[in-house]
């Protein structure tokens, strides 16, 4: 029989960018049992790891000169507040299941969990950077539909970078690999309190307030851009938007194909249509 560890590594895609894997070969919607294990101390160590560095900054904050005392008290009184951890989700299958893992893992943890649903990886970042401490997106970006996989986020609304990313992956093989845990009665506890069972009840989490914070958190990052420059480029881009509607008398159109992605259409047209820029949707096999 294959160990917990080599099970949960096995076919696991690996990158700074995500960890991908097939989680249920039978395109089933919950999750074996060693990926669990493997990904409930992935999310362990990722919100632990943040933890240590807010309890290191506030360290050098204490040790600080007194001219820079105001600024210290500020980051121990920051470092001292429960994390807010936005948990958002594509629409595969295991996302529910995925979803639940990520809110037992941060509800363990002592922190606060906060639901965005089913929505863009790059409306969740935005929300992140303004209104949340760290982000855990679940999704296996562009590989086949039976895959699913997990992305952890900064609260400067970017991807973890590569030294990051490895530090947590080491860290939670060293967690799978301790004996000072009871595998069955955690796998239990986790069946036990699995809050999200479709992708429905996902959507249903989202609170009103939720749903208006991000989509403005997301339209502010479109509108002001997030790249130093982007702002000019969009100008000029709506500029000849203008221009050309006036000299043809056509509204120009974006044809979209989502190939089965997160996007509802939603943000995406209300934004284009406040440009004056009309949004056709196809549906496809």
């Amino acid at each position: 029989m294959k160990s917990i560890e080599l099970a949960a590594l096995e076919g696991l895609i690996y990158s700074a960018s995500g960890w991908r894997k097939v989680f249920s070969p039978k395109k089933k919607h919950y999750l074996q049992d060693h990926d669990t294990l493997f990904l409930f101390f992935a999310m362990t160590a990722f919100l632990q790891n943040h933890e240590q560095s807010r309890t290191e900054s506030r360290t050098e904050g204490r040790a600080e000169s007194r001219a820079e005392t105001k600024k210290a008290t500020k980051t121990e009184k920051d470092s001292s507040k429960r994390l807010l951890v936005a948990i958002a989700s594509d629409s595969r299958k295991t996302s529910p299941a995925l979803v639940s893992l990520a809110e037992y893992a941060v509800r363990k943890q002592g922190q606060k969990p906060a639901f965005l649903g089913v929505v863009p990886i790059p409306a969740a970042l935005a929300y992140t950077k303004e209104k949340a401490d760290l982000l855990v997106y679940i999704t296996a970006s562009h590989n086949p539909e039976e895959y699913n996989g997990i992305k952890f986020c900064g609260g400067n609304g970017e991807i973890l970078n590569a030294t990051l990313s490895k530090k947590i992956f080491d860290q939670s093989i060293r967690m799978l690999r301790q004996t000072s845990y009871d595998p069955d009665a955690l796998l239990a506890d986790i069946r036990k309190k699995q809050s999200f069972r479709s992708l429905a009840d996902l959507q249903n989490a989202v609170t009103v307030q939720r749903k208006e914070d991000l989509y403005r958190c997301y339209a502010r990052t479109i509108e002001q851009g997030s790249l130093r420059g982007l702002p000019a480029v969009k100008e000029a881009f709506l500029q000849k938007i203008s221009v050309f509607r006036k000299e043809s008398g056509i509204v120009p159109s974006v044809l979209w194909d989502s190939n089965g992605g997160t996007r509802s259409g939603k943000m995406d047209a209300e934004l284009l249509q406040r440009y004056g820029i009309g949004l056709k949707k196809y549906l496809h096999d």
